[in-house]
């Protein structure tokens, strides 16, 4: 059976995360002797910003749909997911927060998707 999970819900869930969102989406580590986190421009991760990423996320799961699958995401929205009893937003979240910090571990071509949020 299919619930309804509108992606407001994952914004706020993301917005309640801000700190981790920033440090993996807005640090890039620099090695001088010793590892030092940088922010390479001054931004804030906003609703709108967490709206972006998570749509980017979203277009991911679409090309893996055994990721969709693992998070419990049945069907993907424009403002909503349906999603079975398997899902959970705080492991959602997380797997997000692993794919943003670690493009690496998954094997895709991610020329297409737009990952600079500033235009």
């Amino acid at each position: 059976m299919s619930m309804i999970y509108a992606k407001i819900e994952l914004v706020e869930k993301m917005m309640d995360q801000r700190d981790e969102f920033e440090e993996v989406l807005f640090s890039k580590v620099v090695e001088k002797g010793a590892v030092v986190l940088v922010k390479p421009y001054d931004e804030e991760f906003t609703c709108s910003l967490a709206r972006h990423y998570l749509d980017i996320f979203l277009r991911f799961c679409l090309r893996i749909p055994h990721i969709k699958a693992i998070c419990g995401i049945t069907k993907i929205k424009e403002k909503s997911l349906s999603v079975n009893k398997h899902f959970r937003s705080s492991m959602f979240v997380d797997l997000m927060l692993i794919f943003f910090e670690d493009l690496s571990l998954f094997e895709v071509e991610f020329q297409s998707i737009k990952f600079d949020s500033r235009g």
